[in-house]
C-alpha cells in the first residue's frame, strides 16, 4: 500500500492542532508566561518534523526550543532514574484535585436538604460534602503535608480520598 506524502502529513493533523494548542495554551499560563527556554522532547512524538515544525512556529520570537538528543527514551530514563530513587522528583504539579468526603454540621440554605441527616451524637449534619486537600495545577513538593482541621466523619477512620478533574 502506498500513501502520498501530502496525505500521510494530514493524518497527523489534528493530533500537531492539539498539541501546538495545549503548548500556547500552558505558555500563556500566569506562571509559565515568562518561560524563555522550552525543553521539548520526551517520547517519539517529539522528534517528529512535523510536530516540531509547527510547534515552534507557533510560540513565536523569543522563546527557545530545545529537543535533547534520544528524546524518544526519555520517558524510559526517567522511569528507571526514579525507580532507583524516587526523592530525584522533589516537586510536581497536580493533574487532580484530591480530597476527603466529610460531613460537617448543616447549615439551612446552603446545604441540600436531601444531605441531611441526624448523626450518632445527635448533631443534624450534611452528608457528602467533597473538602479540598490539593488542587488541580497546584504545586507540590515530595514529603510535604496538607492538614485539614474541624472535619467531621460519621464513620470509622476509613476515609476515601478522591481525585477530580475540577
Amino acid at each position: 500500500m502506498k500513501i502520498s506524502n501530502k496525505v500521510f502529513v494530514q493524518l497527523f493533523d489534528p493530533s500537531v492542532t492539539k498539541t501546538v494548542g495545549h503548548l500556547k495554551s500552558l505558555l500563556s499560563d500566569g506562571s509559565l508566561k515568562d518561560v524563555r527556554v522550552l525543553l521539548y522532547g520526551f517520547g517519539g512524538y517529539s522528534e517528529s518534523p512535523g510536530v516540531t515544525t509547527c510547534s515552534i512556529r507557533s510560540i513565536g520570537p523569543g522563546t527557545e526550543v530545545v529537543i535533547p538528543d534520544g528524546a524518544s527514551s526519555v520517558v524510559l530514563r526517567g522511569a528507571l532514574i526514579y525507580g532507583h530513587n524516587p526523592s530525584s522528583i522533589s516537586e510536581r504539579i497536580l493533574k487532580y484535585t484530591y480530597g476527603t468526603s466529610h460531613t460537617p454540621i448543616f447549615v439551612e440554605g446552603v446545604h441540600p436538604e436531601c444531605k441531611r441527616y441526624e448523626a450518632d451524637d445527635h448533631s443534624i449534619r450534611c452528608r457528602d460534602v467533597f473538602s479540598k486537600l490539593a488542587t488541580i495545577g497546584q504545586s507540590v513538593k515530595m514529603g510535604e503535608n496538607t492538614s485539614k482541621e474541624n472535619i467531621y466523619y460519621n464513620f470509622p477512620v476509613r476515609t476515601k480520598v478522591y481525585a477530580v478533574l475540577k
